[in-house]
């Protein structure tokens, strides 16, 4: 098992210009999402980005549509933009009100985490005043 508490990674995600853009009449979904990650620790080998389109059902939300991307990491960086489809099945894509991306570190792809600045309740440190965004969501 890994300790990265002691460990930590500047990081700095920028996903600012994340832009959704459905096909016409289709049920698919399209997530442009810029990520850099810089001065990562040397056992993480990949990036992950998790994207949603999202609808209502009762009191909570599901998923209309769900896709993931994984990216290899080199030296420790990674300075891309990730694309990411989603696919609706049916005619659920119509529904969906709100889109959500998350972005994880991965030790490969069974193992990926979220960076946080707080070492207490993660594995995967960021360093002190970096800048870290590992989610964003928004309406449609």
């Amino acid at each position: 098992m890994f300790n990265f508490r002691k460990e930590s990674a500047a990081l700095g995600v920028l996903i600012s210009s994340l832009i959704f853009s459905p096909a016409l009449f289709a049920a698919d979904f399209t997530f442009n999402v810029p990520v850099k990650f810089t001065n990562l620790h040397a056992d993480i080998k990949k990036v992950r980005v998790q994207c949603s389109a999202l609808r209502p059902i009762f009191n909570a939300e599901m998923d209309a549509a769900f896709g993931q991307t994984f990216e290899v990491v080199t030296n420790g960086a990674i300075d891309k933009t990730i694309i990411v489809t989603a696919n609706a099945e049916g005619d659920v894509a119509a529904f969906a009100n709100r889109w959500e991306c998350k972005t994880h570190v991965c030790l490969n792809d069974d193992y990926c985490r979220k960076l946080s600045p707080n070492p207490d309740n993660y594995r995967f440190t960021s360093a002190p005043n970096s800048s870290l965004v590992m989610e964003l969501s928004g309406s449609l």
